[in-house]
């Protein structure tokens, strides 16, 4: 690993190493973090990546993510890494990872640290515990819990807990039965400031509104239930006088009849239709008269409405039983300046109070106020008690962070502490331990593919939970023949436990020189064999169909000569085409005989080579073959990048993350039988071999045909010149 300096403008001197093909900077002293901000950004490996599904805690993430954007960037980085800094009195505690903090650590010159020291203190009290010299990442993880039963948590959210008064309690209540609630830092139910000031400025607008009442309570006390009366039916009177006037306009609208059984049909709970239907029709006959009747004809659906209408309004007026079209304009009048008046209502959240009520929470306005200062008082203590868990899981987690986002240092060291990595596939007799989760395979691949690796998609479904994920894995040793679409394997995420995972997807590259030399046998290989199944598929499929046919057609045969009777000659046989044939025949000898001719061809002008000149034209060959192959395999193995894997998954980055041939070796091991191990070599089931002098007779047997032809062609006698 070669090391180089780089110095910047600040003077501070950075370590730079040599790794994954990239100068990466080496983040290894207190120095480095106190002039992060100094550093280039073009020389991070990584600018941005997300907040989630990393394997680190998600809490320390979330901290990072003061946007709350679902990224980490490189501006959020900086300040997480300055706030702890300023915060210790030396920035080298961070370099010893640690659960555990030493209070005495913090900068004593920084009153934000002193603030967070006592805040500590504060969390070790409640706790009870034994020693206030030291705070840990378990005894910060539910602070919240301190808040549970005081009485003010520094949320501006006033809740029961707030106060021992009842009426205080009661209002609190009200308040939030009229304009809603707010959720407070304990999960508790409450009111804010911005809702008290809603919910007194509803009280102050409807008393307003209440108190112009004045000449539009037309009835005095009844008015609200009469104009609720009136409301019920207006719309319906108005649509009866207007169609009677347009009766007498035509006379054959006035036909409309209601059915005789209305009122037993009604009563019927299966005809809810036929209810709809009847609402819909007028309240009552259409007439030229122009005059509604309370007592005659009247709509089943509305008899109860109008009914109301007659004894509580009309009644009061006037002494018959029908109504004109006068005399409801009069009383529509009657209810205009009611009408108007609620046309200007406001305070509508609190109507559903009476005046005493309103009156009795307004007294309280004073003292309600004074619970949210109180509790506003807190804010300062309580956010830093909370800052205490923050800081804790920063400390512990920032040069574990900054290693996998400035620089891949812990991928490249053990990748299975990259923050990225999720866990481990075994399959075919070898485990993959670079594993990515994935969020959408086919999303994914689109960019992944550009990795120029091979990479295994697989769905998981958790042994217990049976919870569901895609990862992504990356093989990079071993060969690949029996590694297809549907085969099953095992995965282990990072906390031991085990899932069921299934190859859905393949991106097939070149996993090493050896195995890019085959390929082209390989497939060659799969094509003839998937010609051969075609072929005889296809001639099965016709023998099937033939026979068939020819089972079909004797028995058609059968049942004509049935019908026919035995009398019915049977049909002239087609003649044979001796022609046709001869043709058939001259076409394969021709193939034959053209095939032959290059296969002799090419041996003769072998055998015409020098001795020594043979192995070399077959090398030449299998080069021709598999040099291509073998020559992209080559290139592809020493650019296999990382990056486009990372970017599919939401990373922004900066610095290629190449995976040569011995570092991808480590990253996925083949199954190897322990040393010192005993092996019995006996396999039973095993092909009994040929003895030993017939395999003899057999090379001897082949190397005297072999002399036999060089020597007939005169091939031995040239090598050797032998007269």
């Amino acid at each position: 690993m070669i090391q180089k300096i780089f110095q910047t403008s600040e003077g501070h001197q950075w370590h730079f190493a040599r790794i994954g093909g990239a100068n990466r900077v080496l983040i290894e002293n207190a120095q480095d973090l106190l002039h992060l901000r100094s550093l280039d950004q073009k020389l991070w490996t990584a600018l941005s990546c997300p907040a989630n599904n990393l394997m680190i805690d998600a809490k320390t993430m979330q901290y990072i993510d003061t946007d709350n954007d679902g990224r980490i960037r490189v501006p959020e980085i900086l300040a997480a890494v300055e706030w702890l800094c300023s915060l210790v009195a030396n920035p080298q505690v961070f370099f010893t990872p640690s659960d555990t903090f030493v209070l005495a650590d913090f900068n004593e010159n920084n009153a934000d640290a002193v603030m967070l020291k006592n805040s500590a203190l504060q969390i070790l009290d409640f706790l009870e515990a034994d020693s206030t010299e030291t705070i840990s990442s378990a005894q910060t993880a539910n602070v919240e819990q301190l808040f549970v039963n005081s009485d003010f948590n520094g949320d501006g959210v006033i809740t029961a807990l707030s106060t021992e008064r009842e009426d205080l309690k009661k209002a609190i209540e009200t308040i939030i039965a009229c304009v809603g609630s707010k959720t407070d830092r304990c999960g508790l139910e409450g009111v804010n400031e911005d809702l008290l000031k809603e919910f007194f400025t509803e009280c102050e607008q409807y008393l307003q509104w209440r108190s112009n009442a004045g000449e539009s309570m037309t009835y005095g006390n009844e008015t609200a239930d009469l104009y609720t009366i009136f409301s019920a039916v207006k719309e319906k009177i108005n649509d009866y006088f207007f169609q009677c006037k347009f009766a007498q306009y035509r006379s054959e609208f006035a036909q409309t009849e209601l059915p005789v059984n209305f009122a037993e049909l009604l009563q019927n709970p299966h005809e809810t239709e036929l209810q709809a239907v009847v609402n819909k029709l007028p309240i009552s006959p259409i007439s030229p008269a122009v005059q509604l009747s309370f007592t005659e004809r009247i709509n089943p659906a509305w008899e109860q409405a109008l009914t109301a209408f007659y004894t509580r309004i009309f009644a009061k007026e006037y002494k018959q039983t029908v109504m004109t079209e006068a005399q409801w304009i009069a009383i529509q009048q009657k209810f205009e300046k009611y009408t108007a008046w609620l046309a200007q209502k406001q305070g509508t959240k609190v109507e559903q109070l009476d005046v005493a009520q309103i009156a009795d929470v307004k007294t309280l306005q004073e003292p309600l106020y004074e619970l949210v200062v109180q509790d506003n008082a807190q804010k300062q203590n309580v956010d830093t008690i909370l800052l205490v868990d923050k800081f804790i899981r920063l400390r512990r987690d920032i040069v574990r962070i900054l290693r996998n986002f400035v620089t891949f240092h812990e991928f490249y060291n053990d990748t299975k502490s990259a923050i990225f990595t999720n866990g481990t596939l075994f399959i075919d007799q070898r485990s993959c331990s670079l594993c990515i989760p994935v969020q959408n395979v086919d999303t994914h691949v689109a960019m992944a593919s550009n990795s120029k690796m091979f990479l295994l998609y697989c769905d998981c479904t958790h042994k217990q939970t049976k919870e569901k994920q895609s990862i992504v894995a990356v093989l990079t040793n071993g060969d690949i023949d029996n590694l297809m679409v549907g085969r099953n394997a095992l995965y282990y995420d990072k906390t031991g436990a085990d899932w069921d995972a299934t190859v859905v997807k393949i991106v097939d590259n070149p996993i090493s020189i050896r195995q890019a030399f085959f390929t082209p046998y390989r497939k060659f290989a799969q094509f003839i064999s998937d010609q051969i199944k075609k072929f005889s598929s296809s001639k099965e499929s016709a023998v099937e169909a033939n026979a068939m046919q020819s089972i079909e057609s004797t028995g058609e045969n059968v049942s004509t000569a049935t019908t026919a009777g035995s009398s019915t000659a049977p049909a002239a046989a087609t003649p044979f085409d001796i022609g046709k044939f001869v043709g058939i025949f001259a076409a394969i000898g021709l193939a034959i005989g053209a095939i032959g001719g290059v296969l002799v061809s090419i041996v003769s002008g072998f055998l015409r080579l020098k001795w020594w000149e043979m192995p070399l034209s077959i090398l030449a060959l299998v080069l021709i073959i598999s040099g291509p192959s073998m020559l992209i395999a080559w290139f592809n193995l020493r650019t296999r990048n990382l990056g486009p894997i990372l970017d599919a998954n939401g990373w922004a980055i900066n610095a290629r993350a190449v995976i040569n041939i011995p570092f991808g070796n480590t990253l996925t091991d083949i199954a190897q039988i322990p040393r010192n191990a005993n092996i019995d070599l006996h396999d039973p089931f095993a092909v009994k071999s040929m003895a030993w002098w017939k395999k003899l007779l057999i090379v001897l047997g082949i190397l005297a045909i072999a002399f036999g032809v060089l020597w007939y062609f005169g091939i031995i006698q040239r090598w050797f010149h032998i007269q």
